[in-house]
């Protein structure tokens, strides 16, 4: 059999008349399907930050930079945090706390790190700034808050007494 005759070009030939008919790029048929939601979802198991801000943001049916705004941070920052390529600092993580309606940064438990941290969260305190208040170095803030083995009992203690003064006060405070 020889090479195909280019369309528009139709030999005597049933035979190769019958190969053109095989090989025509004209069809009747019809594909239909439902168009997918333009809003894919993470899925329900991942309970990454970006998880969170992206289900939070197309449940209000917002886009990337409507978020942004909302948040006071650039469009691509949000998508940096949505895409958890980086983790907001501490001024912004009030702001996505009350966006997110969780606290994602607090892991549920009393100890001492989780405290000072979400007590940094609240207050909108560095490191430092909580270190200079409680007249301690910085690095001895950061240790705790990593849960390192390496800080003094009596440093830890007068932590502790600073952060459930405070929790008292805030408590007084909200009880009318």
């Amino acid at each position: 059999m020889g090479t195909l005759p280019v369309w528009g070009q139709f030999e005597n030939s049933a035979n190769e008349q019958q190969n053109l008919i095989g090989i025509s790029p004209i069809c009747d048929i019809k594909l239909t399907t439902k168009k997918p939601l333009p809003r894919v979802y993470p899925p329900i198991d991942d309970n990454s930050l970006g998880a969170y801000l992206k289900r939070k943001r197309l449940n209000k049916g917002w886009t990337r930079l409507r978020a942004s705004i909302h948040l006071e941070v650039s469009k691509d920052t949000y998508r940096n945090w949505e895409w958890n390529w980086f983790t907001p600092d501490l001024m912004h993580k009030k702001k996505l706390i009350d966006f997110i309606g969780i606290n994602y940064w607090d892991d549920g438990s009393n100890s001492l790190a989780n405290r000072c941290s979400l007590y940094r969260i609240e207050h909108c305190l560095t490191q430092q700034e909580l270190a200079n208040i409680m007249n301690i170095e910085k690095t001895t803030i950061r240790r705790i808050e990593n849960a390192k083995e390496n800080v003094s009992k009596e440093i830890e203690g007068k932590i502790e007494l600073y952060l459930q003064i405070k929790s008292k006060k805030l408590i007084k405070n909200y009880n009318y």
